[in-house]
């Protein structure tokens, strides 16, 4: 199991068996949102995403959690996780929060429940998916990988970090679907928040 000793003592009160059998990732943080654990659906997924082998070394427990969120999203992330650090002794349910992680091809929705640890000490980050289907080519029409509609100034192209839409420069507001740019992102892509997903899922 790829777990800090000190933090496997904090799961007692769970069996970990499922956690560990879980087809999507399950991972646990300290209180300072510093990854104490990961299940083997962790490895499988950076592996299918072409992430760095250290992604899934035991080395790479105690990196701060915002290591792997990203920027565009920490913020949300870490006000989430924090808040939720009181859930258990207030009684409260364990939070949830819904995510959208798809390819080029296929529309993922996720479910994002998180477990508060006794004592404030930590978190388990549970990860479910619950959509899973082909992109509608209505509500997600495909667009050319146009530089001349989506390259901006200095070069950048701008990608939603929710819904992985890139920002249209030739339109204010709009953000198109470019499936080869999900799966291949270019050299220079930033990544921030579409109005509808910022709206919608990031409202904080």
């Amino acid at each position: 199991m790829h777990c800090d000793s000190d933090f496997e003592a904090l799961l007692d009160s769970f069996d970990i068996s499922p956690f560990e059998e879980h087809h999507n990732t399950v991972y646990g943080i300290r209180s300072d949102m510093q990854l104490a654990y990961y299940n083997p659906a962790w490895i499988r997924f950076a592996q299918d995403n072409g992430a760095s082998p250290a992604l899934w070394s035991d080395d790479y427990l105690g990196t701060s959690v915002v290591s792997v969120i990203g920027d565009a999203l920490s913020p949300f992330y870490l006000d989430l996780f924090r808040s939720c650090l009181d859930a258990r002794d207030a009684g409260l349910r364990p939070p949830q929060h819904e995510y959208e992680c798809s390819s080029a091809d296929v529309f993922r929705q996720f479910l994002m429940t998180l477990y508060p640890l006794a004592g404030r000490r930590g978190l388990l980050v549970v990860n479910s998916l619950i959509a899973e289907m082909q992109h509608d080519p209505v509500l997600r029409p495909r667009h050319a990988s146009d530089s001349a509609t989506y390259v901006g100034a200095g070069g950048w192209t701008h990608q939603c970090a929710h819904c992985r839409r890139v920002e249209n420069t030739q339109i204010d507001g709009q953000w198109d679907w470019v499936p080869e740019w999900v799966d291949h992102p270019l050299p220079k892509t930033s990544h921030g928040l579409c109005g509808p997903c910022r709206s919608h899922y990031y409202p904080q």
